[in-house]
């Protein structure tokens, strides 16, 4: 383990944070302004989380407000699977896309294991109340409603495909920007942490 001052400690930590932050930002104009977020992006963060969380200064990762250091490659790497495995099969069940798949896989490997998981409740719940939101505001509660039956119908019967399906794949321009949802969930639990609000949840 480093033997660092403290102004050195969190300089680090504050890299680390500020890191993660640009990368939710980037990905929030991206997703607002094209529909998607880059492979970049998220590669790009991954392999910075993977990289600050090897670093062999050891702690309870970015935002514990005790310990707060890297949790070591394993633990980084195993946040990234959990978020990766939970968004793949949303994307699979066409409620997400891709981009937001790979973008929650960068955020594990910042959060690590097992706040992954934690993150990834809390990103899904954000996702509902912005849905929400956006349905009421757009008066698309109509159109809403077909996308649920036809995620439910694609589980409980594969292979059929309703005519008016929504399918994120191919109609990104009316699908919510995702990447709100990651960033709003992902600062909320970062903060949660930070000023021990966790222990409310």
């Amino acid at each position: 383990m480093l033997a660092l001052t403290e102004t050195t400690l969190e300089l680090f930590l504050w890299s680390g944070r500020v890191a993660l932050l640009s990368m939710l930002l980037a990905a929030c104009v991206t997703d607002l302004k094209r529909r998607r977020i880059p492979n970049w992006l998220s590669v790009a963060g991954l392999i910075f989380a993977l990289s600050w969380h090897s670093v062999p200064i050891e702690g309870d990762g970015l935002f514990s407000p005790d310990l707060a250091g890297a949790l070591g490659f394993i633990d980084a790497a195993a946040g990234a699977i959990t978020c990766l495995a939970v968004f793949f099969l949303l994307y699979a069940l066409r409620v997400t896309g891709a981009g937001d798949a790979k973008l929650m896989t960068a955020v594990g490997s910042f959060f690590g294991f097992p706040a992954a998981i934690s993150v990834v409740l809390v990103v899904l719940v954000a996702g509902g109340v912005l849905a929400v939101v956006r349905m009421t505001f757009a008066g698309t509660t109509r159109r809403v409603w077909v996308n649920l039956q036809s995620i439910v119908f694609s589980i409980a019967l594969p292979g059929v495909r309703l005519s008016d399906a929504f399918d994120p794949t191919t109609q990104s321009a009316d699908r919510m920007p995702y990447a709100l949802a990651i960033a709003a969930g992902s600062i909320f639990y970062g903060l949660a942490t930070w000023a021990e609000w966790i222990s409310l949840f």
